[in-house]
């Protein structure tokens, strides 16, 4: 496959056969605006020892059923496969939006799913930014100059915070 970066829309782009195949975002410091995943969605990952232990067992010939193995074969294959450390004195220990220290190594697994999914993150357009702010600065003016009661007056401003919290969570 060939890559091709098209500066204006700030992507780089696998080209297979003379068609592309993949299209991958860049921001403007080349980096890949990642999706990190939760807890329950990140890859499974094993110990080094349960690996060494399994390959050696099968070598052996100690075991006739691979699925009673710590590390079943059959369970990475067609898998993409990474191999490293996560331990805190490797140094190999980012700060990401979800952790301050996040493994390097799911950081790579975190890219390839993302590549491999086309699930990115997503920034809203900026005009729907400021649309959003405008309508919560516009309902903060009206809550506060031309509603009478005290009682709405603090509720409609934190309603609209709540509403701003909710559809933020909800987008991202």
């Amino acid at each position: 496959p060939a890559l091709n970066f098209d500066e204006s829309k700030r992507t780089l782009e696998v080209i297979e056969s003379g068609k592309i195949v993949l299209r991958i975002p860049m921001e403007v410091d080349g980096q890949i605006p990642l999706h990190f995943y939760k807890d329950a969605h990140r890859p499974k990952t094993y110990r080094m020892a349960e690996a060494i232990e399994s390959a050696a067992a099968l070598q052996r010939g100690d075991v006739e059923d691979p699925a009673k193995l710590a590390l079943n074969p059959l369970d990475l294959a067609g898998k993409i496969v990474l191999i490293g450390g996560s331990a805190t004195g490797l140094e190999d220990l980012k700060a990401t939006p979800v952790s301050r220290s996040y493994p390097g190594l799911l950081l790579h697994s975190t890219a390839i799913s993302n590549i491999l999914q086309n699930d990115y993150l997503k920034v809203s357009p900026w005009i729907l930014t400021f649309l959003f702010g405008f309508i919560l600065m516009a309902l903060a003016y009206f809550a506060v100059f031309l509603i009478e009661g005290i009682l709405l007056k603090t509720v409609l401003p934190l309603a609209a915070m709540a509403a701003f919290v909710a559809v933020s969570l909800w987008l991202f």
